[in-house]
């Protein structure tokens, strides 16, 4: 092949580049353009079925060996340190005492069964202070056990509550109030740890904790749709 004349160089060499572009596409014809990330639909979703919730829902407990029909109620606690917030169910024979926005505000569900308020009948979350290290979290629940109540580190099965991380067991009687019994549960959501205390005169153990077990279990937190 005879040499390309110096002068026609350049003019050789853009003709090479446009017939390289368009070979590329012609190679890439009749195929979509990539597609763009999807978004993230999680929050979106977890957001829908926490709204898809009803307002109130049939269900039942045993008693005594049998079934009784009971009515549960949705709360909602938006106003929760975050990430603390939660939705739940509770029974219409308790009463909620529910704080509003603060540096440590805590929650009660609280026993009214048949219309009786019994004060010491209670489920009580308690939000412990944001940025706890692990020591100092089980330290603060540590600090709240009576005297002669060991702490338990625990996970899963070996705790009362499966998804506590250390927990104590209440065990206590005064002459004014009588015997009481319960547990006292150390818990984490996201980065905030929390005390959870479930707590009622022996002769209410048996329908306080039927009713306590359905609120724990229709827990979902507002970030996640996670239960407990």
């Amino acid at each position: 092949m005879s040499e390309v004349p110096r002068s026609l160089a350049p003019w050789m060499r853009c003709l090479r580049a446009a017939a390289a572009g368009a070979a590329v596409l012609a190679a890439t014809a009749g195929y979509a353009a990539p597609a763009a990330a999807a978004p993230d639909a999680t929050a979106s979703a977890t957001a829908q079925a926490l709204a898809a919730r009803p307002a109130s829902k049939q269900a039942s407990i045993t008693l005594e060996g049998a079934d009784e029909p009971i009515t549960l109620l949705l709360f909602e606690w938006a106003s929760a340190p975050a990430p603390l917030g939660f939705s739940t169910y509770v029974p219409s024979d308790m009463i909620v005492r529910a704080p509003g926005a603060g540096p440590a505000p805590t929650l009660r569900f609280v026993a009214n069964f048949g219309g009786v308020l019994q004060e010491q009948a209670y489920l009580e979350l308690a939000p412990l202070p944001a940025a706890l290290t692990p020591e100092q979290a089980v330290a603060a629940i540590a600090r709240s056990a009576p005297a002669g109540a060991p702490l338990r580190r625990c996970s899963g099965a070996d705790c009362r509550l499966g998804w506590a991380i250390a927990e104590f067991d209440v065990a206590a009687g005064t002459k004014t109030r009588g015997r009481a019994a319960g547990v006292v549960a150390l818990g984490r959501h996201g980065d905030r740890y929390f005390r959870l205390t479930l707590r009622h005169p022996l002769e209410y153990g048996s329908g306080f904790g039927p009713r306590a077990d359905l609120i724990l279990n229709e827990w979902r937190w507002r970030d996640t749709g996670a239960g407990l």
